[in-house]
């Protein structure tokens, strides 16, 4: 029954699930009923069991106690054909089984079943009784003169053991023997009309339960579900577009303030949508005047380009053919202070010439369209190294440049990549005794991770976070020339790729740029 309960269980509750409130809570509330109706069952069916057990023990501790004064009695009369017919009277009754009486011998004197007379205990009981372990109990019965009551192991009978005195005929009660007298009821009876009385319990307290879960499924319905069911088709018209649409739920409990608060939204919504409407109306207006914000703004900066690189640098070549023009004519005029002041002139005016290339070169880095097409990094890199020795012959640098170092990527602006951080590793690097400059790539979780690499004064790395800002520089001018916008460059170019661009370096020991292009590598 307990197996059929299960899986009759497990079938409502598989059915359950996924259902609307509607069907699922009345299927949940049979479940809970089911339950509790099995479990009140089964409760009050070993109740029962345990109640009929304790009450079989008590009736027949008190019949055999009632039976043995009985038939004393009659064995000191002599009168032993009277036990024997109260114990054949005795298999009339309701759930005997069996009743002897048992001499000191061992041997059956007087039974309910008379095929017993004369038998021995141990040959004829053992096949009749259910508990035969009482058997066992006889003498401590016999010497403690304490007759014993109890249930069968499998409980399904009640046993009782109790001691006789058989007194002999005569004038003079001589002496006496000891005896047994043993009875056994069967329970099945008695278990199965407690039984029954209890299912019919169950009956109606099932019945009563079902009632009740009704009641309760009917006030569900009224305050829960039919205004889910409401807010349910409120949301569909609202996911269709429709902003009108409202719940009209009204009330102080959880499902109401959750109905007026998609009400609220529903009117946000709405309202939002009409002023994104209204936005998108005046959208391509807007637009338009943004383009031509734009366009004025590229043509201003175009002309800040050409300003920079005609009007500005044609007063500065001025200054530097001023200056050398005094320097070479009128040294001999000039003392020292003079000539240092010149010197220092031309050296400003050329700072100031290449700080204006660098911001041109910085503001093309941006502006300038992206073409990506595939590009012999190694073979640039080689060209600027070229470059380098032409520019210092007499210093001496070892290049290590991998071959076959390609990317799909813009030329030019990977031309300005690499000419300024291969021109700061040699810059850089000029201090050392044995100077050397690196360029390669390798593969870093799928990814093409190229490098450039130098052995010079490097720098701490505290200091890393402000060396890709334009004009941050970490050393001084008069020991490393520069205008501090070249990694700057670098920066924004890499950027514009989708790579990203980093630094490992350490004071005396060198640093290593590492960059990726992006996702077309």
């Amino acid at each position: 029954m307990k197996q059929t309960l299960t899986r009759l269980l497990d079938a409502l509750s598989s059915r359950a699930a996924g259902r609307s409130l509607r069907t699922g809570i009345p299927i949940l509330l049979l479940v809970f009923t089911l339950l509790v109706s099995g479990g009140v069952l089964q409760y009050s069916l070993r109740q029962a069991d345990r109640a009929v057990e304790a009450t079989a023990v008590d009736a027949i501790t008190q019949r055999a106690n009632r039976m043995e004064s009985t038939l004393e009695a009659f064995y000191r009369l002599g009168q032993g054909e009277s036990v024997q017919a109260v114990l054949s009277a005795l298999g009339a009754e309701s759930g005997h089984r069996l009743a002897a009486v048992i001499d000191e011998r061992g041997v059956v004197i007087a039974a309910s079943r008379g095929l017993l007379l004369g038998e021995s205990v141990e040959a004829v009981l053992p096949r009749l009784m259910r508990d035969v372990v009482i058997l066992a109990e006889a003498p401590a019965v016999q010497s403690r003169m304490a007759g014993i009551a109890r249930l069968a192991a499998d409980g399904n009978s009640v046993a009782a053991l109790f001691p006789l005195q058989l007194g002999l005929r005569g004038g003079a009660l001589r002496a006496q023997r000891t005896g047994l007298l043993f009875l056994e009821y069967d329970l099945g009876e008695r278990k199965a009309a407690a039984a029954a009385g209890v299912r019919q319990a169950a009956w109606q307290f099932s019945a009563f339960l079902l009632g009740l879960a009704l009641l309760l499924w009917l006030l569900l319905y009224a305050m829960l579900t039919r205004r889910v069911r409401r807010i349910v088709a409120t949301m569909r018209r609202v996911a269709e577009a429709d902003f009108s649409a409202r719940t009209g739920i009204t009330g102080r409990d959880e499902v109401a303030r959750i109905a007026q608060a998609f009400d609220t939204m529903t009117a946000s919504l709405g309202d939002a949508r009409m002023q994104l409407q209204h936005e998108r109306d005046h959208l391509e207006e807007q637009v338009a005047a943004r383009t031509t914000e734009l366009s004025r703004a590229n043509q201003e900066l175009e002309a800040f380009s050409y300003s920079a690189s005609h009007d500005l640098q044609a007063p500065l070549r001025a200054m530097r053919g001023f200056a050398g023009v005094l320097l070479e004519d009128y040294a001999d005029r000039l003392d020292e202070g003079g000539r240092d002041s010149l010197e220092r002139i031309d050296r400003a005016s050329l700072r100031m010439s290449q700080m204006v290339e660098d911001l041109l070169a910085f503001a093309r880095s941006t502006r300038t369209a992206l073409h990506r097409t595939p590009v012999d990094l190694s073979e640039r890199a080689t060209e600027i190294v070229e470059e380098l020795r032409e520019r210092d012959k007499r210093r001496i640098f070892e290049a290590r440049i991998q071959a076959g170092v390609t990317a799909v990527a813009d030329p030019s602006l990977m031309q300005s990549v690499l000419a300024n951080l291969l021109g700061n590793a040699w810059k850089y690097s000029r201090e050392s005794e044995s100077s050397c400059i690196e360029f390669g790539a390798e593969t870093v979780d799928g990814e093409a991770v190229y490098f450039v690499r130098d052995n010079g004064v490097g720098f701490d790395m505290d200091e890393a976070a402000r060396i890709f800002e334009p004009f941050q520089r970490l050393h001084r001018q008069d020991r490393f020339e520069g205008t501090g916008i070249g990694l700057a460059t670098v920066w924004r170019i890499i950027q514009r790729h989708g790579g990203r661009l980093w630094v490992e370096a350490e004071t005396d020991k060198g640093a290593t740029f590492r960059f990726t292009l992006g996702g077309a590598d």
